[in-house]
Parts: structure tokens; sequence; C-alpha cells
């Protein structure tokens, strides 16, 4: 009974989860297009319209739309780069070749933090502990000490 003493109470419907396939088209077409409204880290307005703008049809594209429209990522540009490359009107680009396997799934953009530890380590040769200084020093999780004392790692270029 409901509080008011004479309303059932609904029985409770048991999900499978698992049978639920991970591209299932309807909820596809629902993100897609930007159908999202009450759903959880994708009902923004800005939100609603990546997803539209980049008929994302999967977790990968919604990771990426989660991530772009983030504020480190608005500005740095990177989501309108991603746009322009995303829709055509501009080819991915790499400034070193070995960046391309990094940045390959974002058009050549570098959208999320792990992508930043990645790069300091293959192009500053620095170690996992010292590509997430890097990392933090960009998200203001530290100070200038620590951009200062690794930007000599980028300094001498690899081969």
């Amino acid at each position: 009974m409901a509080a008011d003493g004479v309303t059932p109470c609904p029985k409770a419907r048991t999900i499978d989860f698992d049978a639920i396939p991970e591209n299932d088209p309807a909820t596809c077409d629902v993100i897609a297009a930007g159908r999202t409204i009450g759903l959880f880290q994708i009902e923004s307005p800005a939100m609603r319209s990546m997803l539209r703008m980049m008929k994302a049809r999967t977790l990968d594209a919604m990771a990426i739309a989660l991530a772009i429209i983030r504020p480190g990522a608005a500005e740095y540009g990177s989501k309108e780069l991603f746009v322009k490359r995303l829709t055509g009107k501009e080819k991915p680009t790499y400034a070193h070749a070995s960046l391309e396997p990094i940045l390959r799934d974002t058009l050549g953009v570098c959208i999320y933090q792990e992508q930043v530890m990645q790069i300091a380590q293959a192009v500053g040769d620095m170690t996992l502990a010292e590509a997430d200084l890097v990392r933090r020093s960009k998200v203001k999780y530290s100070g200038h000490a620590d951009r200062e004392r690794l930007s000599s790692k980028f300094e001498k270029p690899r081969g």
C-alpha cells in the first residue's frame, strides 16, 4: 500500500541487464537523435546537441561526446576541432608520428586525460608518474613548478 493507505503499490520489475544488447538499434536511434532528457550525464542541451551532431550510436561515441563538452576540452578548442574533423571540414593531422596511434580514435584531437599521459610518455619519454604530473598540471591540480620541471623533457625531441 502507498502512503495514503488505499492505493496499491506497483509490483517491482526485475530487469535482466545482460539480456539487453550493447548496441540495441532502438536505443541507438534515441541517443543519436539526442532524445536523452532525463538520462544522467547525457541530458544537457550541449550534450544532446553533440549527440545529434555526431550521430552517436556507440558507447565510444558517447564517451567522446561526454569528454569533449567538459570545460577542459572546451577551453583548449578541442570541441571545435573535433567537430571540423568529424564533419570532414578538416583532415586529422598529427604533430609527431608517435601521436597517431594515441589520437587516431579521436581524429587527432587530444580529448581524454589519459591521452595527455600517453603523449607525455611517447614524446617526452616520461615515466607514468611524470606523465601524471603533466596531466595534473594541465587540469590545475598542480602548480607551475611541476610544469617547469617537466617542460625540459619536451624540448629534446625523441627519434
